[in-house]
């Protein structure tokens, strides 16, 4: 019998979320995603859904966001659910609450890594008004270096060289990807079904990245014929 992932000290990991929300979200993709064999169609009554963060404001960010994405399902988020009775951080505790209940599933969400990627972007310009390139080309057609009595045309004189000479430009981008695994346990026998994990780029916000993550787990189930294209 498999548990819950969850459980584990690792559980307070998307509270991070909340200071890296830095700039504007860039877009969430589905990096990787697993289906257990012998399932054809994701279909349950009830389902409690945890957001594994001690952070409680994006916790009910998270699971609201699941909540409203199956409005003909019984989803039921954990924080309305157990309210301040269950420490979400407590392994044993949250074990022993969820085995209690009646659901036939658990989705549990949590952030498995966050990264820094830094982007150098360099542009290059003519300072002046010649074309950098063709002036500078032909300078070299006019004879440079030892026994050539003339300088090339580009280097004559101060303005012509500055003129036609190219600068550059450096920008330097840094962002935040954020990796966050979904997993879907039937219960009450805590078999995995399904499992994926979305890549999401420097967010704006902690609404726009659990909005985009919750559209991008729900694109793929429909790829996969995991639910109907009713399901909201």
């Amino acid at each position: 019998m498999k548990n819950i992932p969850v459980l584990r000290p690792a559980t307070s990991a998307l509270a991070v979320v909340a200071f890296l929300l830095l700039s504007a979200c860039s877009g969430t993709q589905l990096k990787d995603s697993w289906v257990a064999p012998d399932v054809t169609k994701l279909s349950f009554k009830s389902i409690l859904v945890i957001a594994a963060t001690s952070d409680a404001t994006t916790r009910r960010i998270f699971e609201d966001n699941v909540v409203a994405a199956a409005p003909q399902t019984h989803v039921v988020s954990s924080y309305a659910l157990f309210g301040d009775k269950v420490d979400i951080t407590d392994a044993a505790k949250v074990t022993a609450a969820v085995r209690a209940t009646k659901f036939d599933a658990v989705v549990v969400m949590r952030l498995v890594s966050d990264r820094a990627e830094t982007t150098v972007n360099q542009t290059t310009y003519p300072v002046g008004g010649y074309n950098s390139m063709y002036h500078y080309g032909m300078g070299y057609g006019y004879g440079y270096g030892p026994g050539y009595r003339y300088a090339p045309v580009g280097y004559r004189s101060f303005g012509s060289y500055y003129g036609g000479y190219a600068m550059t430009s450096t920008t330097v981008t840094t962002d935040h990807i954020l990796s966050i695994e979904t997993s879907i346990y039937e219960l009450p026998g805590e078999k995995l079904v399904w499992s994926g994990v979305t890549e999401s780029k420097s967010p704006g916000s902690a609404k726009q990245l659990a909005k985009e993550v919750v559209t991008a787990l729900r694109q793929e189930m429909l790829k996969q014929h995991l639910i109907g294209p009713s399901a909201k």
